[in-house]
């Protein structure tokens, strides 16, 4: 072998030795890390929207999602005070809702689920509406300015 070859080779080796050397063995025994209590009960309702009042109703919202153009939002909406509703609904655009989807949030005890589809277009005046139908068929809805 020419001292060319050697070098390379030698290099090379090195280089394995270096990279090989900063993985961590499966044998490292248990991690010190543990999730506190706090983090094992509350489950992520990603960021707090508000709280608001509707019909008697009083809802504490949370959402994920980005607030953009066709994207979506997953909203988390508890009830915390008054009356259970009837339905709950959701959307993005004018109080009227015209021209975008309306959706149902689905109910499990006090809370509620629902995805949001954001319109193709969004200008400052865009927001969120959040529905509440009363059982006594009352129907109203606040807005959430998401800007």
């Amino acid at each position: 072998m020419n001292n060319w070859t050697r070098t390379l080779l030698a290099t090379g080796f090195a280089a394995m030795l270096a990279i090989t050397g900063c993985e961590k063995g499966s044998d490292d025994g248990p991690s010190n890390t543990t999730e506190s209590a706090a983090e094992k009960k509350a489950p992520d309702l990603g960021r707090s929207l508000g709280t608001m009042t509707i019909e008697g109703s009083t809802l504490q919202v949370h959402g994920k999602g980005e607030f953009r153009a066709e994207g979506t939002l997953e909203l988390n909406i508890e009830l915390t005070d008054g009356p259970e509703p009837s339905a709950v609904h959701a959307w993005v655009g004018p109080r009227s809702a015209k021209d975008v989807e309306k959706v149902r949030a689905d109910a499990h005890d006090n809370n509620y689920h629902v995805n949001v589809k954001v319109p193709g277009t969004v200008t400052d005046t865009t927001v969120l509406w959040i529905e509440v139908e009363s059982k006594d068929g009352k129907v109203d809805s606040r807005s959430i300015r998401m800007r």
